[in-house]
């Protein structure tokens, strides 16, 4: 009983964020500026789900490695005597997209990932 619950809200849950996207202007920031993202192809549900199942597995990853950049950047600011520009230098190598959307699994949207980007 439990586990159909689960998945219930789990369904429920992607139905509802799938339809929102689907209608929504997308938008990336590029040098602080939003960029309007154009459609140029119909919606599909693939890189939604594709998304939504990377996710699953990258942003506990993505978590724990932030965590890992914020007592990096910390102690290399603390061993320095407060060089705000040596933990900002460490901190930029944690630096990176929070979870993976469908438009960067669509090549629309950049990934980034420490000092890599990939995408547009």
């Amino acid at each position: 009983m439990r586990m159909r619950t689960v998945a219930a809200v789990f369904f429920v849950a992607v139905s509802l964020g799938v339809a929102a996207s689907a209608h929504a202007d997308h938008y990336y920031m590029e040098g602080g500026d939003p960029v309007r993202v154009e459609k140029d192809q119909p919606w599909a549900p693939g890189p939604a789900i594709g998304a939504a199942v990377i996710n699953v597995v990258y942003v506990p990853i993505r978590f724990s490695w932030s965590v890992v950049g914020v007592v990096s950047s910390g102690l290399t600011g603390l061993l320095t005597g407060g060089n705000q520009t040596a933990a900002e230098d460490v901190w930029g190598l944690f630096r990176g997209s929070a979870q993976v959307t469908p438009g960067m699994l669509r090549g629309r949207e950049p990934f980034r990932y420490g000092p890599w980007e990939t995408g547009r």
